[in-house]
């Protein structure tokens, strides 16, 4: 496994994190920083952390983005413990993923907006990667959800990248800087 020499940003946003979830404090942050910052391999150690507690994430990100590259970066992480969810994919093959996420097969879900309606039993956080919609947006889309029943409230973390434009007064930014 590659070790990777993180920033003084990225470490910090990585133990913010951490500090949070083990003192079981559930908010929303909004993670951003330009193109090339950092910012998803912080997300990364904030699903691997809250992986290693035995829960569950959704990672929302825009259909174009899930490239095999995308792909590839997840399952050397989290190796078949990951699933993707696309339009691509037949309603079987759908039904076989939100089976497997029913029954505990796997820790990692990504896909557009419909991952949100992944059944997991024990959901720890909700990954919303950078350009996906506007802030704003996927904030109702998640409230909506949680409303539902989809997602229960105390139990999760969202973590958004991107511009820190429209946020509302609970979220905690931070902010992650190219180094170099």
């Amino acid at each position: 496994k590659k070790v990777l020499d993180y920033t003084q940003e990225q470490k910090n946003a990585i133990q913010r994190f951490a500090d949070d979830y083990a003192q079981r404090i559930r908010q929303t942050y909004l993670l951003y920083g330009v193109t090339g910052s950092g910012k998803t391999e912080v997300y990364l150690n904030c699903i691997e952390e809250v992986v290693k507690q035995g829960k569950q994430v959704i990672v929302l990100i825009p259909e174009i983005a899930l490239t095999y590259q995308t792909v590839m970066r997840f399952c050397h992480r989290f190796g078949d413990r990951v699933s993707f969810i696309n339009s691509t994919l037949s309603a079987g093959e759908k039904y076989d993923q939100h089976l497997r996420a029913k029954k505990g097969e796997i820790d990692v879900i990504i896909g557009p907006r419909s991952a949100l309606f992944t059944p997991f039993s024990n959901l720890g956080l909700i990954v919303i990667d950078e350009e996906h919609e506007t802030f704003s947006l996927l904030e109702h889309a998640v409230e909506a959800v949680k409303n539902a029943g989809y997602v229960q409230t105390g139990d999760t973390v969202v973590i958004t990248t991107g511009i820190p434009l429209g946020i509302s007064g609970t979220t905690n930014l931070i902010k992650v800087h190219v180094v170099g």
